[in-house]
């Protein structure tokens, strides 16, 4: 088993790089110009572009006070000398409403098989 723990600083890059990449792919911005031409009023993407600003700057704002912790497993079978699991756990601890900490835990698992 190895146990691969990212610095506070990678951890907080590579969740912030993902988190970017889901919000761009829900960006209104580049429905502008095809809602326009089919039919959907121009006041109605604007406020769908002012609401994705906000979350955005809202998103940026969290991960700023946010304490990230990413921990890598990696099960590896020892006949074959190939991998056999990965799992992958997150732990965000983050200042929530009324003083209150807010504590979330990512786990991703992925088995390999099938190997010849």
């Amino acid at each position: 088993m190895l146990r691969i723990e990212l610095t506070p600083e990678e951890a907080r890059s590579q969740l912030s790089a993902e988190l970017e990449r889901e919000m761009q792919a829900i960006r209104p911005a580049s429905q502008v110009a095809a809602g326009t031409a089919a039919g959907k009023p121009a006041k109605e993407l604007e406020a769908r572009a002012a609401l994705w600003e906000q979350k955005q700057a809202e998103l940026q704002q969290r991960l700023k006070q946010a304490s990230i912790r990413t921990v890598y497993y990696l099960k590896v079978d020892a006949k074959r000398n190939l991998p056999a699991r990965l799992t992958c756990n997150r732990t965000t601890t983050s200042p929530g409403r009324a003083g209150v900490v807010t504590e979330e835990t990512y786990i991703t698992q992925v088995d390999f098989y099938g190997y010849q």
